[in-house]
């Protein structure tokens, strides 16, 4: 009777124990499972907004290269143009108000021909010249000095060559957007760019000595909300502090999200 007892119990406790480890393996597979099915999506997810930033890329390679040698071509032969003209009827009568007009025309072409320019070369910047970030954010910065009241500074410090191509790319294009959103909007006279690393992280910080504005009535306009979605595939933060003397934008990137994977 304490046989059949003893035996009893023991196969209870044995089918229960199979049980029990029945249910954890299959909870541990549909665990593995979702993470699977949930890294899949991520990987999906990242195929598609790379495919996305490479499109942006090429369709900005393709206007920029257009515009100088479409439009700044056609602009100059114009220029030209009307240059030779207005030498060929040099020596006729030329009142002095028409005279004046004429160098406006000039003047005006002049200013159209270099605006494109400029506009030519943001879209393609030196970055697609195979140099690295920190050159590119170099000329970058030279090329802001060169044409605008606000003097421009960076600091760039500790950060690994071995990031991602296309993080580069990305951080390459949010900062000239946060520059340009100084350049437009800020009135500033001075504005520090910052990119540096401690620990784990990567510190990208855009300070001016401008306008400021009220937080919260800042519109969120297409710049913005595009460096927003640029900072959510790479796990970043933005903060933005704006006060009387001007403007601190700080972004972490955690660097994991990082590393060279392309």
């Amino acid at each position: 009777m304490i046989y059949y007892f003893i035996f009893g119990t023991a196969f209870i406790f044995v089918l229960v124990l199979a049980i029990v480890s029945f249910i954890l393996v299959y909870q541990n597979k549909t665990i593995k499972q979702k993470i699977a099915m949930k890294d899949a999506e991520l990987k999906k997810q990242e195929e598609i907004y790379l495919a996305l930033i490479l499109g942006e890329e090429k369709e900005r390679e393709r206007v920029a290269l257009e515009l100088h040698d479409g439009v700044i071509a056609n602009l100059a032969g114009v220029k030209m143009l009307y240059e030779d003209f207005i030498f060929c009827i040099s020596d006729k009568i030329i009142s002095e108000g028409n005279k004046s007009k004429s160098e406006r025309v000039l003047s005006a072409l002049k200013e159209v021909i270099a605006g494109i320019r400029q506009t030519s070369h943001k879209l393609q910047p030196a970055f697609f010249d195979g140099k690295l970030l920190k050159p590119a954010l170099e000329n970058l910065i030279d090329n802001f000095n060169s044409y605008r009241k606000c003097r421009f500074e960076l600091l760039y410090e500790n950060i690994p060559e071995n990031l991602s191509a296309n993080f580069k790319l990305n951080c390459f294009r949010i900062i000239n957007e946060l520059s340009m959103n100084v350049i437009n909007h800020s009135m500033a006279t001075q504005t520090k760019l910052q990119l540096t690393k401690e620990d784990k992280t990567l510190h990208l910080v855009v300070e001016d000595n401008g306008v400021g504005f009220n937080l919260d009535e800042i519109k969120e306009g297409i710049g913005l909300s595009n460096i927003k979605h640029r900072l959510k595939f790479y796990s970043g933060t933005l903060k933005i502090e704006p006060n009387s003397t001007g403007t601190k934008i700080t972004i972490q990137f955690p660097l994991e999200h990082l590393w060279k994977t392309d």
